[in-house]
Protein backbone atom coordinates (compact mmCIF):
# COMPACT_ATOMS: atom_id res chain seq x y z
CA UNK A 1 0.00 0.00 0.00
CA UNK A 2 1.91 2.68 -1.03
CA UNK A 3 1.58 7.08 -2.95
CA UNK A 4 3.63 9.36 -1.58
CA UNK A 5 3.21 8.63 2.22
CA UNK A 6 6.07 8.47 4.86
CA UNK A 7 6.83 4.48 4.59
CA UNK A 8 6.51 4.83 0.49
CA UNK A 9 8.57 7.60 0.20
CA UNK A 10 11.33 6.05 2.26
CA UNK A 11 11.15 2.60 0.28
CA UNK A 12 11.72 5.19 -3.01
CA UNK A 13 14.65 6.62 -1.50
CA UNK A 14 16.02 3.18 -0.85
CA UNK A 15 16.04 2.18 -4.99
CA UNK A 16 17.07 5.57 -5.71
CA UNK A 17 20.03 5.01 -3.95
CA UNK A 18 20.92 1.84 -5.43
CA UNK A 19 20.26 2.97 -8.98
CA UNK A 20 21.11 6.59 -8.71
CA UNK A 21 18.39 7.36 -11.21
CA UNK A 22 14.62 8.27 -10.36
CA UNK A 23 12.13 7.01 -13.80
CA UNK A 24 8.81 8.28 -13.27
CA UNK A 25 6.01 6.76 -15.98
CA UNK A 26 2.89 8.70 -16.62
CA UNK A 27 -0.11 6.23 -17.71
CA UNK A 28 -2.74 8.00 -19.67
CA UNK A 29 -5.57 7.45 -22.13
CA UNK A 30 -4.22 9.80 -24.99
CA UNK A 31 -0.54 9.38 -24.16
CA UNK A 32 2.07 7.72 -22.04
CA UNK A 33 5.52 9.31 -20.95
CA UNK A 34 8.53 8.33 -18.92
CA UNK A 35 11.02 10.97 -17.46
CA UNK A 36 14.29 9.66 -16.22
CA UNK A 37 16.13 12.23 -14.20
CA UNK A 38 19.69 11.94 -11.86
CA UNK A 39 19.58 13.36 -8.71
CA UNK A 40 22.31 16.30 -7.87
CA UNK A 41 23.85 17.33 -4.60
CA UNK A 42 23.18 21.45 -5.66
CA UNK A 43 20.70 21.39 -8.69
CA UNK A 44 18.19 18.46 -7.14
CA UNK A 45 16.96 16.33 -9.97
CA UNK A 46 17.96 16.97 -13.55
CA UNK A 47 15.94 14.96 -16.28
CA UNK A 48 18.35 13.18 -18.50
CA UNK A 49 15.64 10.96 -20.59
CA UNK A 50 12.21 11.85 -21.61
CA UNK A 51 9.86 9.38 -24.13
CA UNK A 52 6.84 9.53 -25.26
CA UNK A 53 3.79 7.39 -27.68
CA UNK A 54 0.21 7.50 -28.16
CA UNK A 55 -1.36 5.34 -25.65
CA UNK A 56 -2.34 2.43 -27.33
CA UNK A 57 -4.78 -0.41 -25.23
CA UNK A 58 -6.08 2.34 -22.00
CA UNK A 59 -9.23 3.64 -21.41
CA UNK A 60 -10.02 6.14 -19.02
CA UNK A 61 -6.01 5.54 -17.92
CA UNK A 62 -7.00 1.90 -17.32
CA UNK A 63 -5.57 -1.22 -19.28
CA UNK A 64 -8.34 -3.13 -21.66
CA UNK A 65 -5.71 -4.40 -24.11
CA UNK A 66 -2.82 -5.99 -22.13
CA UNK A 67 -0.49 -6.44 -25.03
CA UNK A 68 -1.16 -2.80 -27.13
CA UNK A 69 -0.71 -1.31 -23.53
CA UNK A 70 2.79 -3.37 -23.13
CA UNK A 71 4.01 -1.77 -26.69
CA UNK A 72 3.01 1.46 -25.94
CA UNK A 73 5.24 1.75 -22.56
CA UNK A 74 7.88 -0.44 -23.74
CA UNK A 75 8.53 1.86 -26.28
CA UNK A 76 7.87 4.96 -24.36
CA UNK A 77 10.56 3.28 -21.73
CA UNK A 78 13.08 2.54 -24.42
CA UNK A 79 12.89 5.94 -25.77
CA UNK A 80 13.52 7.82 -22.51
CA UNK A 81 16.54 5.39 -21.90
CA UNK A 82 18.12 5.53 -25.32
CA UNK A 83 18.34 9.90 -24.65
CA UNK A 84 19.55 9.03 -21.11
CA UNK A 85 22.06 6.42 -22.19
CA UNK A 86 20.52 4.50 -19.32
CA UNK A 87 18.91 1.62 -18.07
CA UNK A 88 16.28 1.92 -15.76
CA UNK A 89 15.01 -0.94 -13.75
CA UNK A 90 12.15 0.46 -11.73
CA UNK A 91 9.28 3.13 -12.11
CA UNK A 92 7.09 5.47 -10.11
CA UNK A 93 4.07 5.03 -12.16
CA UNK A 94 1.34 7.99 -12.40
CA UNK A 95 -1.94 6.61 -12.93
CA UNK A 96 -5.44 7.78 -12.97
CA UNK A 97 -7.46 4.44 -13.39
CA UNK A 98 -9.21 2.42 -10.66
CA UNK A 99 -11.80 5.32 -9.67
CA UNK A 100 -9.34 6.48 -7.55
CA UNK A 101 -11.22 7.99 -3.97
CA UNK A 102 -10.41 9.69 -1.10
CA UNK A 103 -11.46 10.08 2.26
CA UNK A 104 -10.12 11.75 6.05
CA UNK A 105 -9.91 9.26 8.60
CA UNK A 106 -9.11 10.23 12.20
CA UNK A 107 -8.12 7.33 15.21
CA UNK A 108 -6.09 7.49 18.48
CA UNK A 109 -3.79 4.73 19.90
CA UNK A 110 -2.86 4.20 23.58
CA UNK A 111 1.13 5.53 24.48
CA UNK A 112 0.91 4.93 28.04
CA UNK A 113 2.51 7.97 29.27
CA UNK A 114 5.73 7.13 27.47
CA UNK A 115 7.61 9.70 25.55
CA UNK A 116 6.49 9.50 21.53
CA UNK A 117 8.95 7.36 19.26
CA UNK A 118 9.33 6.23 15.79
CA UNK A 119 7.84 2.77 16.65
CA UNK A 120 4.43 4.44 17.97
CA UNK A 121 4.93 6.71 15.11
CA UNK A 122 4.90 3.30 12.58
CA UNK A 123 1.95 2.03 14.32
CA UNK A 124 -0.48 4.77 14.03
CA UNK A 125 0.68 4.94 10.18
CA UNK A 126 -0.34 1.62 9.88
CA UNK A 127 -2.34 1.23 7.01
CA UNK A 128 -4.60 -1.96 8.69
CA UNK A 129 -6.93 -0.28 11.23
CA UNK A 130 -8.00 1.89 7.81
CA UNK A 131 -9.55 -1.05 6.23
CA UNK A 132 -12.63 -0.58 8.10
CA UNK A 133 -14.84 1.62 6.03
CA UNK A 134 -12.95 1.16 2.96
CA UNK A 135 -13.98 1.20 -0.66
CA UNK A 136 -15.06 -2.68 -1.45
CA UNK A 137 -11.91 -3.98 -3.90
CA UNK A 138 -10.30 -1.00 -3.44
CA UNK A 139 -6.10 -0.85 -2.31
CA UNK A 140 -4.85 2.12 -0.64
CA UNK A 141 -2.28 4.09 -2.30
CA UNK A 142 -1.52 6.83 -0.16
CA UNK A 143 -1.65 7.55 3.55
CA UNK A 144 -1.03 11.37 4.04
CA UNK A 145 -1.34 12.08 7.65
CA UNK A 146 -2.50 15.86 7.94
CA UNK A 147 -2.65 16.65 11.88
CA UNK A 148 -1.29 15.07 14.73
CA UNK A 149 -3.31 15.64 18.45
CA UNK A 150 -1.89 14.26 22.30
CA UNK A 151 -4.98 13.71 24.50
CA UNK A 152 -6.80 15.40 22.43
CA UNK A 153 -4.67 18.56 22.28
CA UNK A 154 -4.84 19.19 18.31
CA UNK A 155 -1.72 21.16 16.07
CA UNK A 156 0.45 18.54 16.85
CA UNK A 157 2.95 18.56 13.64
CA UNK A 158 5.33 15.96 15.18
CA UNK A 159 4.57 13.90 18.26
CA UNK A 160 7.97 13.03 18.34
CA UNK A 161 9.41 13.08 21.25
CA UNK A 162 5.99 14.49 23.69
CA UNK A 163 4.48 12.41 26.44
CA UNK A 164 0.88 11.91 26.54
CA UNK A 165 -1.37 9.11 27.39
CA UNK A 166 -3.42 8.86 23.68
CA UNK A 167 -1.87 9.77 20.45
CA UNK A 168 -4.37 10.89 18.16
CA UNK A 169 -4.00 11.76 13.89
CA UNK A 170 -6.38 12.49 11.21
CA UNK A 171 -4.66 10.61 7.41
CA UNK A 172 -5.80 11.52 4.09
CA UNK A 173 -6.65 8.12 2.43
CA UNK A 174 -6.02 7.71 -1.13
CA UNK A 175 -7.31 4.32 -2.41
CA UNK A 176 -8.14 2.55 -6.05
CA UNK A 177 -9.60 -0.14 -7.72
CA UNK A 178 -7.43 -2.85 -7.14
CA UNK A 179 -8.26 -4.91 -10.51
CA UNK A 180 -7.09 -1.80 -12.30
CA UNK A 181 -3.84 -1.43 -10.28
CA UNK A 182 -3.05 -5.21 -10.78
CA UNK A 183 -3.69 -4.64 -14.45
CA UNK A 184 -1.30 -1.37 -14.52
CA UNK A 185 1.39 -4.00 -12.57
CA UNK A 186 0.87 -6.82 -14.49
CA UNK A 187 1.79 -4.75 -17.68
CA UNK A 188 4.66 -2.64 -16.54
CA UNK A 189 6.00 -6.39 -14.85
CA UNK A 190 5.05 -7.16 -18.50
CA UNK A 191 8.30 -4.72 -19.44
CA UNK A 192 10.61 -6.43 -17.76
CA UNK A 193 10.38 -3.27 -14.96
CA UNK A 194 9.49 -3.40 -10.80
CA UNK A 195 7.06 -0.52 -10.25
CA UNK A 196 8.75 1.17 -6.98
CA UNK A 197 5.60 3.56 -6.28
CA UNK A 198 2.51 4.50 -6.86
CA UNK A 199 1.11 8.15 -7.40
CA UNK A 200 -2.67 9.01 -8.23
CA UNK A 201 -3.04 12.09 -10.52
CA UNK A 202 -6.90 12.58 -10.27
Amino acid sequence: MKKMDEMGMNKSTQNRGRSGLVAALDVGTTKVCCFIARPEAKRGLTVVGIGHQVSRGLRSGGIVDMEAAETSIRATVEAAEQMAGENIRSVIVNLSAGSPQSRLVSYRISIAGHEIGDADMRKILNPGPLLDGQPENHEIIHTIPVGYSIDGNKGVRDPRGLYGENLGVNLHVVSAATGALRNLDTCVARCHLDVEDRVVSS
